[in-house]
C-alpha cells in the first residue's frame, strides 16, 4: 500500500520524531487495524452474557485492545457490519485508538455529560455505557447531516438517555451555562492520524488548515469550558499529531483558563492484551511551548508551569500499536475561589437556569398521547420509564429527569421516541424496540430469520402469540412485529432495510 504524504508533514513529523521517523514511515506500508466496541448497554450478565461474548470472539476472531475493556480488534475478512448484531446495536464499529477516550472520561452514573463534537456517535455511545443509561446525556454535531447520523446510532445503540442537538459549541455555551459534570471535546482537527485510512484526509491537509484548526479548537474549548462546572472534568481529543492542535492546544487553553490543571492518570493495560509494554507515549513538553502564544512575563510562567504536566497527556502512535494516531488529555476545573463572590453568584444563576427541566405544558394532545401510550406500555412492556415527556408533532419523547430546557436549541432528537400518534391509536417507535431487553417486553420473538426481517419480509413466528412484540435475534433487539396466526407483520423501519 502506498500513501502519498505532503512533504510539509514529512518535514515536520522527522523534526519531531528523529530516529523514530523511518519506523514511523513504515507503518504506511502495513494496513490499518480494524475494531470494535461492545455495546455495554446491551451486555448479558452472567454466563449467558459470557457465552454471547465468547461466540462474538470466536466468529470475528476478536483479539482485545489493550486501553479498552470492551474494545477488540476483528478480522476485517469477517465484515461484522454488516451482520445481524450490527443492525442489532450489540456492538459500534470504531477506530481503536479512539476508543481511549472514553476510557480516560470515565463517566460516573448519573452525571450530566455533554460529547460536544459527537457524530458519527462512537464516544457518545461509549459514554452511555460507562454511564450504564443514567444520569443526563447531551451528543451535540454542528454539521446537519453528520447529525443525522449521530442521532441514527444513538437510536441503534439502544441510548435511553440522550439528547441529540445540532447546535453551534458557541451559541449552546449561552443556553447551558455550567450546566455539566464533564464535556468531552473530540475536536475537528487535520486528521493527519487517519492519513493511513482516510486518503480524503491527506488531499484536505495544508499547513494553513492545521493553524486553522488551532485557532478553532481554542474556541471550541471556550465554548466547553463555559458549560462545565467547577469541579468538573474537561476530555479533549484529536486525530493528527500536530502539536498547535495537541501539547500546544492545551497550553494555550491553561494560560487563559488558569482554573483548569492536567489530571493526573495512569493508564494499565486491560488483562490479556497484546503490547503491554511501550504501548501509549506521553505528550511531549517541548512540542507544546514551541506552540503557545505568549506576550507576557506571566504567562510565560504559566505556560512553564503546566508543561510538565504534559506527560500525563497521551500520544497513539501507528508505529508504537495497533491503531491510528490520537492525542487525549484530561483536564480538571478547579473550584470558584470563596472571595469571588460575583462571579459565584453568577455560575449559580446560570445554573438555576440551567437546571429547569424543559417540560412543555401539558395540553390536550400531550395529555391523550400520554394516555395512548400508558395503555400500550401496559399490555407491552413490563418497565416504567422515567423522565419527562413530550410531543413533537405526532411523535412522542421522554427525555431524562434533570434534562436540560432545550428551548431555543435545534433538537435533533428529544431523548427517547416511544412512537408516534396515528389516528388515535399508539405506534411504537423503533427507537423504543432498541432500547429494551427481551426480559422487559410481554412478548419477546427470538427468530431464526434475521435477514429476512432485516429486508422488511413478513417472518413466521409462533402461533400461540399475537399483537406487538420484540423481534430479537441470539438476545439482542431487531425491532417490531405484529404477530398473528404465525405470521409476523413487519415492522422495522423502510429506511433501515437491507438488500439481499
Amino acid at each position: 500500500m502506498e500513501i502519498n504524504l505532503p512533504i510539509e508533514f514529512k518535514n515536520r513529523m522527522k523534526n519531531m520524531l528523529g530516529e523514530e521517523y523511518e519506523d514511523f514511515l513504515k507503518a504506511y506500508e502495513e494496513a490499518n487495524f480494524q475494531g470494535l466496541r461492545i455495546n455495554a448497554l446491551k451486555t448479558k450478565a452472567g454466563e449467558e452474557g459470557k457465552a454471547t461474548l465468547d461466540f462474538l470472539k470466536e466468529a470475528f476472531e476478536l483479539r482485545q485492545v489493550p486501553w479498552c475493556k470492551t474494545g477488540f480488534y476483528y478480522n476485517p475478512e469477517k465484515k461484522p457490519g454488516r451482520e445481524a448484531f450490527h443492525h442489532a446495536g450489540a456492538y459500534y464499529i470504531q477506530e481503536p485508538s479512539a476508543m481511549l477516550v472514553g476510557e480516560l472520561a470515565a463517566p460516573q452514573e448519573k452525571m450530566k455529560v455533554l460529547d460536544l463534537c459527537g457524530a458519527p456517535g462512537g464516544k457518545t455511545g461509549h459514554l452511555a455505557g460507562l454511564m450504564k443509561d443514567s444520569g443526563v446525556l447531551v451528543a451535540n454535531e454542528i454539521v446537519p447531516n453528520r447529525c443525522k447520523i449521530l442521532s441514527q446510532n444513538v437510536e441503534r445503540m439502544g441510548i435511553k438517555n440522550c439528547i441529540v442537538i445540532n447546535e453551534n459549541p458557541v451559541n449552546l455555551a449561552k443556553k447551558l451555562p455550567s450546566y455539566f459534570d464533564m464535556v468531552v471535546v473530540d475536536v475537528p482537527c487535520s486528521g493527519e492520524g487517519m492519513f493511513r485510512k482516510d486518503e480524503t484526509a491527506i488531499n484536505e491537509w495544508s499547513p494553513e488548515n492545521v493553524e486553522m484548526c488551532g485557532v478553532r479548537g481554542q474556541e471550541i474549548l471556550d465554548a466547553a469550558d463555559s458549560m462545565l462546572a467547577y469541579g468538573g472534568k474537561l476530555v479533549y481529543s484529536t486525530c493528527t499529531f500536530a502539536p498547535i492542535e495537541d501539547e500546544g492546544a492545551i497550553l494555550n487553553f491553561l494560560k487563559s483558563h488558569p482554573l483548569y490543571k492536567i489530571e493526573k492518570t495512569e493508564l494499565i493495560p486491560v488483562e490479556g492484551s497484546e503490547k503491554s509494554d511501550g504501548w501509549m507515549s506521553k505528550g511531549e513538553e517541548a512540542w507544546g511551548l514551541e506552540c503557545v502564544i505568549s506576550e507576557s512575563e506571566k504567562a510565560r510562567e504559566i505556560n512553564e508551569a503546566n508543561a510538565g504536566d504534559l506527560r500525563y497527556t497521551y500520544r497513539l502512535w501507528p508505529h508504537k500499536l495497533h491503531g491510528e494516531g490520537h492525542f487525549v488529555a484530561v483536564l480538571r476545573k478547579g473550584s470558584i475561589a470563596v472571595n469571588e463572590k460575583s462571579d459565584r453568584e453568577a455560575v449559580q444563576k446560570g445554573l438555576n437556569k440551567a437546571n429547569k427541566s424543559g417540560k412543555i405544558i401539558a395540553g390536550r394532545e400531550l395529555e391523550s398521547a400520554i394516555k395512548l401510550y400508558m395503555e400500550f406500555s401496559g399490555k407491552n412492556l413490563k418497565i416504567d420509564l422515567k423522565g419527562s415527556f413530550h410531543l413533537f408533532g405526532d411523535n412522542l419523547y421522554i427525555m431524562p429527569e434533570d434534562a436540560p430546557d432545550i428551548k431555543g436549541i435545534k433538537v435533533e432528537r428529544a431523548g427517547l421516541q416511544l412512537g408516534e400518534i396515528k389516528k388515535n391509536r399508539f405506534e411504537p417507535a423503533h427507537a423504543l424496540a432498541m432500547a429494551l431487553k427481551p426480559e422487559e417486553c410481554a412478548v419477546a420473538y427470538e427468530t431464526d430469520e434475521p435477514v429476512k426481517y432485516l429486508c422488511g419480509e413478513v417472518i413466521s413466528c409462533d402461533s400461540q402469540i399475537s399483537g406487538w412484540c420484540l423481534v430479537t435475534f441470539y438476545g439482542y433487539p431487531l425491532g417490531w412485529g405484529k404477530a398473528s396466526g404465525g405470521r409476523l407483520k413487519n415492522h422495522y423501519p423502510k429506511g433501515l432495510r437491507i438488500k439481499m
